[in-house]
């Protein structure tokens, strides 16, 4: 039987594999190269081994200990809007609900600028996972806010 937990788990890291087989596939499309299905289903491959053997993500080990999070599974900003202050927005939103709770949001991205931003709007890089040949996966988490004092009350 499957609990939820294996079922996010699994969600994830089809969404890490179908992730990888877009970049694949797209490459292997302006390549021009016929054999992009083989070349791509091994690189698949590779990149779900490099992800066990990157170790444990936060999120993995959150759900482990049973401790509650929000997770943010991706924020994308249109090219146009960048610099203005909307991922600032988004993850706002997503702290502030995590305040609400009392639970810390996580993430995890895979570029080291991107981890910089993240830190850079209050999170903290809780770990990093070596993929190899893939490069690096970031986890970050942002605590909750301390309480109020008059929210005490």
């Amino acid at each position: 039987m499957w609990d939820l937990t294996k079922i996010l788990l699994l969600k994830r890291d089809l969404i890490h594999l179908k992730l990888a087989s877009v970049q694949i596939f797209e490459d292997a499309r302006v390549a021009g190269k016929v054999e992009a299905q083989a070349v791509g289903v091994e690189r698949l491959m590779r990149f779900a081994m490099a992800i066990k053997k990157g170790g444990k993500s936060l999120q993995e080990r959150m759900d482990k200990e049973k401790k509650p999070y929000i997770f943010v599974g991706m924020v994308c900003v249109c090219e146009k809007y960048q610099g203005q202050g909307y991922m600032r927005k988004v993850m706002d939103i997503a702290f502030a609900e995590g305040d609400r709770l009392r639970v810390p949001v996580i993430l995890e991205t895979d570029a080291k600028s991107k981890c910089d931003k993240y830190v850079h709007l209050g999170m903290e890089l809780a770990g990093t996972r070596d993929l190899g040949e893939f490069g690096k996966m970031y986890d970050l988490i942002k605590y909750p806010d301390a309480v109020p004092a008059e929210a005490k009350s």
